[in-house]
Formats: C-alpha cells, sequence, structure tokens
C-alpha cells in the first residue's frame, strides 16, 4: 500500500524538512530559503489542502522568530508605484493594487522601502474572469477526461420475465440526437490519469437543466455487471463514493491507475434544449492536475410531439 503515505506531496515533505532543521539547526542557511519556497507555494491565505497548511504552520511554530519590521513598503508594478501598505510589526497586512489598463503579457512586481529586512516576503495573487466562445474542454493538464450519453430502449426478456435495455449513442454523425421525456439516459464518464496513477480523485459532472440523475443499480443494462452480482458496501468499484446530486453528479476515488469509468441514468423530465455543462476532474490535493471535457447540448421533446 504505498499509495498510503505523503512522501510524494512537496509541500508537506518540505514543512518536515523545514522542521527538522529548526529542531537541529537552528542556524542553517537553508531555513530562509526553504521557508521562502513554501511561503511561494500558496494558494492565496493558505496551501493547497488543510493538510499542506496544518504541516506548514507546525513547522513555523518551530521557528525562532526574528525582529519585527515596522515601516511603510511601496508595491512597483513595472517600476510605478501600486500602492503601499504599513507593517507594524504584529502580522502580514494585505494591499489591493491598482491594476487599471493592466495588458496580458509579463509583469514585474517588487517591493520598496527603507532598511527592508531580507526575511521579510510577500504573495501576490491576481483574479479575473472570462466568458470563452466555446466550451471545447481541456485535456492537457495531467488528466483525460470524457463524456458519453446512451439511451436506453427497453427490451422484454421472456425467459427471466423482465426487462432489459438496450444502449443507442445519442451522437450520431457528429449531432446529439434528441430523446423524449420520460426517457432514461445512461452517462459513462471516463478518465485517465497520463501519468501512470493518481490519487485522490474528484469528477464533477454538472446534470442539463430539465433532467435528474438516478442509480442505474436496479436496471439490466447492456454491457454493465448485473446489479446482484456484486455489493454495492464492497471494494468491488474503483471509486470511493458517488453522490446523486440536484445539479450535477459528484464522484470520489482514492486511486485510480488505467483507464476507468463510471455510469449513471438521467431522466429526461421537461421539454426544451439545454446544455451539459463541461465535466471536471481533478485531484483533491493537487487541483492543478486537472481535466475538462466538452460542453454538450441536449435537446428533450415532448412524448406527444
Amino acid at each position: 500500500y504505498w499509495y498510503d503515505y505523503w512522501d510524494d506531496n512537496s509541500i508537506q515533505v518540505t514543512a518536515a524538512a523545514l522542521e527538522a532543521l529548526a529542531k537541529l539547526d537552528p542556524g542553517s542557511p537553508l531555513i530562509a530559503p526553504t521557508s521562502q519556497w513554501l511561503l511561494g507555494a500558496r494558494r492565496g491565505p493558505q496551501w493547497i489542502s488543510t493538510q499542506d497548511t496544518t504541516s506548514v504552520i507546525v513547522a513555523a511554530l518551530a521557528l525562532k522568530p526574528g525582529a519585527a519590521f515596522t515601516g511603510d513598503v511601496t508595491a512597483l508594478l513595472d517600476g510605478k508605484s501600486a500602492g503601499t501598505a504599513s507593517l507594524d510589526g504584529r502580522g502580514a497586512v494585505s494591499l489591493k493594487l491598482d491594476t487599471a489598463g493592466l495588458k496580458a503579457g509579463t509583469h514585474t512586481l517588487s517591493l520598496q522601502g527603507d532598511n527592508l529586512p531580507q526575511s521579510l516576503s510577500y504573495s501576490s495573487a491576481l483574479t479575473f474572469s472570462r466568458e470563452q466562445a466555446q466550451l471545447g474542454g481541456d485535456q492537457t493538464k495531467g488528466l483525460l477526461l470524457s463524456r458519453q450519453y446512451e439511451r436506453l430502449d427497453p427490451l422484454w426478456n421472456d425467459k427471466e420475465k423482465r426487462y432489459t435495455y438496450r444502449r443507442t449513442p445519442l451522437q450520431q454523425l457528429g449531432q446529439m440526437q434528441p430523446v423524449t421525456t420520460g426517457d432514461l439516459i445512461l452517462v459513462t464518464l471516463s478518465v485517465q490519469p497520463l501519468k501512470h496513477s493518481a490519487r485522490y480523485l474528484l469528477i464533477s459532472d454538472p446534470i442539463p437543466a430539465g433532467m435528474k440523475a438516478l442509480d442505474e443499480r436496479s436496471l439490466a443494462i447492456a454491457g454493465l455487471k448485473d446489479p446482484g452480482s456484486y455489493d454495492w458496501q464492497s471494494w468491488n468499484y474503483w471509486y470511493a463514493g458517488r453522490d446523486l446530486l440536484d445539479d450535477r453528479v459528484d464522484l470520489y476515488a482514492d486511486y485510480l491507475s488505467g483507464r476507468q469509468s463510471i455510469t449513471y441514468l438521467l431522466r429526461a423530465q421537461t421539454p426544451g434544449t439545454f446544455t451539459a455543462l463541461p465535466t471536471h476532474a481533478f485531484l483533491m490535493y493537487d487541483p492543478e492536475v486537472e481535466a475538462y471535457g466538452p460542453a454538450a447540448t441536449l435537446t428533450v421533446r415532448d412524448r406527444g410531439q
């Protein structure tokens, strides 16, 4: 069970090394650059996960505090003043920079002040939003992700005295075929890490308006395991949990190796044309490893039409 350990987490391993330096060699010249690296790895006011944040705080508490700095600090953006903050030695302060007229490209941010200590650290974050013309997905950040829709057509099995469901892909000749109110749609999500494996994965699939997510285990569907052949409480599934919510379906996995798939059902309830927003998969403790699937458009017709 090698993947149960955290020796591949750079933040926690570095924090543990810093804590060891602080206790065993408090005068080490490695303490300053190690501290700066950890501060630079923050995501806003915290680190990637609560475990990362806790490990850094524990390491910081082992450090010998330096002399407090008081005075004014000016933030320079591309060499021009973008704001001034006053430090009183009691903790960090935040400063909202004037970024009016900031254009796309490379920019330089620096601090200026009298007698600034070398141990003074700072970080910056730029937030923005934009609306893309097309939601085509992104498969370049460590994961491959896809979503397939299939209509389920019931067929009576006289031998077994029950209905089985045949699968018909909705995507045909590059076009998504319409469905009718009351139809059942099988959704198959497939995910694969670009490297050999991934840990602590979350897949979130938005549900199109006018549809409701259902559990598929009560149905006999072609190509899927018979519902009576496995135990939901056992580890016959590669994923650890699944939540069917009003607006999305969330799936969690402790460990992922190779290409894996999961299915759930949608029931078309309301006539209209609806957008299925992109599926999003990411590692919960390393969210920069992620993927987005493409959006899709689903049309639901009234049964009387």
